[in-house]
């Protein structure tokens, strides 16, 4: 939008790029990364030889943490070069681990109390805060829910008390059979697919 103005202290950007969270894309045959990294590859195109504003939630978070982490940090170093600036919403430790002495990025949240009285419930005040926070991840499992035996194994990871495998219940897998291709054609005929 527009409002008149005779003097203003704020950089004006010629374009402003939003590049949302993913979900995958079964028409184009992309998982969750390929459609993510479509959107960054329309979005960081459009602000090459420009001074874009480039805001992202969760960037690259349909890969691995060390790889969001690596492709947020070229992605940040993209848009310097070409005089942008990014502002992302990340809960990507290791990301925030690289730049933490870095001058030029800078660390909010959103504030998230405690009630204590309402079994810990999170309560959500939406004020900015500067500097970086704890994940609050699993007193939201919690309020939400999630089974006990999930957030009990979560705790303990956290300690580094490792859960062993043998211990968690897992369906047996079947065999895979090979078939020849008539073989399957009548499977298929037999079960209707």
């Amino acid at each position: 939008g527009w409002t008149s103005a005779e003097r203003a202290n704020l950089v004006i950007f010629p374009q402003i790029v939003f590049i949302d969270r993913v979900n995958a894309e079964d028409t184009h045959n992309l998982g969750a990364h390929g459609k993510d990294c479509q959107q960054w590859l329309s979005g960081l195109k459009d602000a090459e030889n420009k001074s874009t504003y480039v805001l992202a939630d969760e960037g690259f978070s349909a890969t691995s943490s060390q790889d969001q982490a690596i492709l947020l940090t070229a992605a940040l170093r993209f848009a310097r070069r070409y005089g942008g600036y990014l502002e992302v919403a990340t809960h990507n430790e290791e990301f925030q681990a690289r730049h933490t002495n870095d001058q030029d990025v800078f660390f909010y949240h959103f504030e998230v109390q405690f009630d204590p009285d309402n079994n810990e419930q999170p309560v959500y005040t939406r004020k900015m805060k500067p500097g970086r926070d704890d994940s609050h991840a699993l007193n939201v499992a919690v309020s939400l829910g999630l089974q006990k035996e999930v957030i009990s194994g979560a705790s303990h990871y956290l300690k580094e008390q490792l859960v062993s495998l043998e211990s968690i219940d897992t369906p047996a897998i079947p065999k895979l059979l090979r078939y020849t291709p008539e073989e399957r054609e009548a499977l298929k005929k037999e079960t209707g697919d």
